[in-house]
């Protein structure tokens, strides 16, 4: 593969001399032009006009330079490649080749005329890329004889946006966005062709105008659609609230988690199996609208090392994010078992799975300024008795979210039963008696109290541990019992909050002597809960 460099210190400092370049090639492998930095022209560019031989010429960013690498989905003047022209006797580019893929890329026209900044002919394709129209009344996006087809990218444009004016332009999953009132957001020119779908169109006088191709669907408007063939499975009232941030200076069009015209509302693409940032299509189980992929398991921060304490009413978690910046947000479910994992959105707006607050504890959002271990503020208003269940994402400054992170079992509280049985229902055959509460003094020592009668044999009776164990050994875990009549034994199960095993004392003899005995245990993993289980 033929790689060439394009911009200041490459092999090429202009884009029109690498397309001079390529254009004269006869292919015999694949051909590369990567962008560095912001390439300046200021004579309109045509590429294409190689021998391909099957062979393919791609035009795409520099490593690290990518518009898929992530961040906001707008306009950035730094740490992206971008192409920019000035010229106003001709396209600025113009993309003449079936066998071209152009991606990554930041593309900008500041022509004052009539002429499209980017043009498709000839089925050339481009995708992953930001193509804006900073000055005068041309579309940011046009295409003449064989057309082409983009796809995942965003369109910034001044006035209008994306036009087809010769055969079929293929649009789909693009963000088109007018930066002022007036012109139209996409259109099909008279004896045109143009396909759209899965599309956002906002901030134009008229979203749509013409008479759009067969297949045209799924896209959605702020305004209702002109012309014919743009309304079908299509989404009206799309807002501002649809996206992270519409504020100038502020701009990020990627979906907002909480918008149902964007969200889970599109169709699948043949050929298109990820968003503008390399997100895997669709998340939610239907493709969303627009260039972005809303995740649901998150592209930000990692989280790992889950901490969690508390008292008879506070519970207070903590985590180790590799995130620099941003708003860590968290909420405490209270049930039983395990809870179903609150989404990325639900855990962002202070909800449970169902997307309520019922059983929800909330604490003050964690603003974050560098990575490492980090620890929420108590959270008020636990009920002594319940389990809480802890889950966490950290948003950064991009915007971007981590997975959910559950970070295990809290137990506000000490001496808390957390079986769904009275004490006083277990009694075992020969009359031996149990405690059923539990103390905690140190890791060594757990002393049980209080003495409900055990009916079944053996009989089990399970206890939530006031803080967590760790795998090891341990030499003293006291526990008091006797039985009314006879001997029976007695061991104690450590398990974990899916009751798992993590470690068992050997049997105990007991008598009809209360007693206080010591055992030690070692623990393969970490312990949450006790099961107390006596034979007669």
């Amino acid at each position: 593969m033929g790689i060439k460099t394009i911009g200041s210190g490459g092999d090429y400092a202009t884009l029109a001399a690498w397309a001079t370049y390529v254009n004269a090639l006869s292919l015999t492998e694949n051909e590369v032009g990567r962008v560095t930095g912001t390439v300046t022209d200021t004579t309109g560019v045509n590429i294409g006009g190689w021998t391909a031989n099957g062979f393919t010429v791609t035009l795409e960013a520099a490593p690290g330079q990518s518009v898929s690498d992530g961040g906001r989905l707008w306009w950035l003047t730094s740490g992206r490649a971008i192409l920019t022209n000035s010229v106003s006797t001709a396209y600025p580019y113009t993309l003449n080749s079936s066998s071209l893929l152009v991606r990554g890329l930041q593309i900008e026209g500041t022509n004052v005329d009539g002429f499209d900044t980017l043009l498709f002919r000839q089925g050339a394709v481009a995708e992953s890329c930001i193509v804006r129209r900073v000055a005068g009344t041309g579309h940011a996006v046009g295409s003449q004889t064989g057309g082409g087809s983009f796809r995942k990218s965003l369109v910034i444009a001044l006035q209008n946006g994306v036009r087809s004016t010769g055969d079929l332009l293929v649009v789909e999953r693009c963000t088109v966005v007018g930066s002022q009132a007036g012109g139209v957001g996409i259109r099909v020119d008279n004896y045109s062709v143009g396909r759209y779908v899965g599309n956002a169109v906002l901030g134009f006088t008229s979203s749509t105008s013409g008479s759009a191709s067969a297949g045209t669907t799924h896209n959605a408007y702020d305004i209702a659609p002109g012309g014919t063939g743009y309304g079908t499975s299509a989404q009206s009232g799309l807002s501002a609230a649809d996206f992270v941030n519409t504020t100038s200076g502020s701009e990020d069009y990627r979906r907002a988690p909480s918008s149902t015209r964007l969200g889970n509302t599109g169709v699948a693409i043949s050929g298109l199996t990820t968003d503008i940032f390399g997100t895997s299509l669709p998340q939610g189980g239907v493709n969303d609208i627009g260039a972005h992929e809303f995740s649901e398991t998150g592209t930000g921060p990692t989280l790992t090392n889950a901490t969690k304490s508390d008292t008879a009413t506070t519970l207070t978690g903590g985590f180790t994010t590799t995130g620099t910046d941003g708003t860590a947000r968290m909420v405490w479910v209270a049930s039983a078992t395990v809870p179903t994992t609150p989404s990325v959105a639900n855990v962002k707006a202070g909800f449970n799975a169902a997307g309520n607050t019922t059983g929800v504890i909330k604490p003050a959002d964690l603003t974050i300024t560098s990575s490492g271990a980090k620890t929420f503020a108590a959270a008020t208003g636990a009920t002594t008795g319940l389990t809480y269940w802890g889950f966490v994402v950290h948003t950064n400054a991009a915007s971007a979210d981590s997975n959910v992170f559950q970070l295990g079992a809290a137990y506000p509280g000490t001496g808390r039963l957390v079986s769904d049985v009275t004490p006083g229902s277990f009694t075992a055959s020969a009359g031996g008696v149990l405690a059923a509460m539990i103390s905690e003094n140190t890791a060594d020592d757990a002393t049980f109290i209080t003495s409900p009668v055990l009916t079944s044999t053996p009989a089990k009776c399970v206890l939530a541990l006031g803080k967590s164990y760790a795998a090891g050994t341990y030499g003293g875990v006291k526990f008091r019992m006797w039985t009314a009549s006879g001997t029976g034994t007695a061991r104690i199960r450590f398990v974990n909050d899916s009751g798992t095993v993590m470690g068992v004392t050997a049997d105990q003899l007991i008598t009809t002597t209360p007693t206080t005995y010591t055992l030690p245990v070692t623990l393969t993993g970490t312990a949450t809960r006790v099961e107390i289980e006596q034979q007669a």
